[in-house]
């Protein structure tokens, strides 16, 4: 098994054995997290009516700013809520309502509500909410500093439709999540295989600048360099198609990496440059010294 493949192997291993497994057991339902529900009946009409005024107080929220903000979007998870209390029967409502309200309970910084309400969501409506609701479980044990957690829940995600956006970005905080720990050896091959199964070249870009900006950090120059000559040809994909080219060309110029890595180049050779004048001062020294030695040795 190759490092790549045990990554991968120790990523899925974490997703069936965490704690988070558990407590993401449908209540009832018997139904564990990872396998396929079938696709539940749309809200009834009462229920998507209450849905929609749940969505037109968040939407009053639009244009304002601070305590007031704060008080409406408050007002309408609670509303959210509501309906899933409401329309218990229901389970598609309930499962809209509960991802709703933990959106914005996740956006009020109320991680612990939105993550109960998340699970809510996928036991009720699995086919429509896993994958969504999985990925914002993960960034939310990753922003509690809950590595292994995060890990396995992005390798699920990453796992139901590999070649999705959210599968991307899933195997991209992977990588970020091992470039932080001790082991970047990790990191590397987590961010290479993002940059395999990337699949859009704009996608390819951005796995680039994550694994040449981690390479330009451990010191491989050449490495990043190779890797940055990859994001070139991926930016060349769409030359001729309109808007497209110019757009994947900008991505390109943008990367960080191309500065991070002139940064790190000017430093090796400004490095190289001060160690030529202390080897040369020290041949002007022992020069100097040698001479006195040979005229005073001729008085």
């Amino acid at each position: 098994m190759t490092t790549r493949q045990t990554i991968l192997a120790i990523a899925l291993a974490i997703a069936t054995a965490s704690a988070t497994s558990d407590t993401l057991l449908a209540q009832g339902g018997g139904v564990t997290i990872g396998e396929q529900k079938a696709v539940v009946a749309p809200p009834t009409k009462s229920a998507r009516e209450a849905l929609r005024a749940a969505r037109s107080v968040e939407d009053g929220a639009r244009g304002t700013i601070g305590e007031k903000r704060a008080e409406i979007l408050t007002r309408a998870a609670e509303a959210y809520e509501k309906v899933a209390a409401d329309f218990a029967h229901d389970l598609a409502a309930v499962a809209q309502a509960s991802f709703s309200a933990a959106e914005i309970w996740r956006k009020q910084s109320e991680l612990a509500t939105a993550e109960q309400l998340y699970q809510e969501s996928i036991r009720n409506d699995q086919a429509r909410y896993q994958e969504r609701a999985l990925m914002q479980l993960a960034h939310i044990a990753r922003r509690q500093e809950k590595p292994g957690e995060a890990l396995g829940m992005y390798a699920r995600v990453a796992g139901f439709k590999p070649a999705s956006a959210r599968a991307h970005e899933a195997r991209i905080w992977t990588a970020k999540i091992y470039a932080g720990g001790e082991d970047k050896s990790k990191a590397v091959e987590a961010f290479e295989l993002a940059v395999d199964g990337a699949g859009s070249p704009r996608r390819i870009i951005e796995a680039c600048n994550g694994l040449a900006g981690l390479l330009i950090k451990m010191g491989q120059l050449v490495r990043a360099e190779e890797v940055l000559k990859r994001a070139e040809v991926a930016s060349q994909a769409e030359t001729g198609v309109r808007n497209g080219g110019d757009n994947l060309a900008r991505a390109y110029l943008n990367m960080s990496a191309h500065k991070a890595l002139q940064r790190a180049k000017d430093k090796r050779d400004k490095i190289h440059e001060q160690a030529e004048q202390v080897e040369k001062s020290i041949r002007s020294t022992f020069a100097r010294l040698a001479s006195r030695e040979c005229r005073f040795r001729s008085r």
